[in-house]
């Protein structure tokens, strides 16, 4: 992996790059399947709680009197059975006193997958945390488009919870103009787990 991507919009954060020839992009195309190893689950696993064990404050300020919950962006396609693996992978890793909700795909079932990637809050439906949280993590494991992350953070917020997108790897195209010039005006480094995601810098 590479050091953290900046963040992509004020609302989102990616915790690393995931160049499409890259370990970390297979790795997060892989690790939901049944052939998926120990490795890949293990070192999404380890990204995830090193950022949040260092950056916890950056990722979500504790706000004395006003808790947030955590939710996750599932699978739109309808052929994945039973609970998302950051469900089961993921969340198991945060405290069990965090309050969690499932936002629910109600889109239409027959649209392609590019379709289904548009943003559109009207596709989802979403329920706070809990009694009085109003704002909540949305965790998703790769920003290709941003479209379902971002979909479900506007459901929330047109129920009045704020939300702040938290992906494991920006996906990244090399043979994209855009994509390959930043990657190759930023060449991949060892990833440190101490760079923060959000300020981009090591924090004293």
């Amino acid at each position: 992996m590479a050091q953290p991507y900046p963040r992509a919009t004020g609302g989102s954060i990616a915790l690393s790059w995931a160049p499409m020839d890259s370990q970390g992009y297979q790795d997060l195309r892989q690790y939901k399947e049944p052939g998926a190893t120990p490795d890949q689950v293990g070192r999404l696993r380890t990204l995830f709680g090193l950022s949040l064990t260092h950056h916890r404050e950056c990722i979500v300020r504790t706000i004395p009197g006003r808790p947030f919950g955590v939710a996750h962006v599932p699978s739109t396609s309808g052929t994945r059975p039973g609970p998302h693996p950051i469900e089961t992978l993921l969340l198991p890793m945060l405290s069990n006193e965090i309050p969690r909700t499932v936002p629910v795909f109600v889109g239409p079932p027959e649209t392609d997958r590019n379709a289904r990637r548009q943003m559109n809050p009207d596709n989802w439906s979403v329920a706070p945390p809990a009694h009085g949280v109003d704002r909540v993590l949305v965790i998703d494991d790769s920003w290709v488009t941003g479209g379902h992350a971002h979909s479900v953070a506007s459901a929330f917020e047109r129920i009045g919870v704020a939300a702040r997108i938290i992906v494991l790897g920006r996906v990244l195209d090399p043979t994209r103009n855009d994509h390959g010039r930043y990657l190759r005006e930023h060449p991949a480094e060892p990833f440190d787990s101490r760079r923060c995601p959000i300020h981009g810098e090591v924090h004293a």
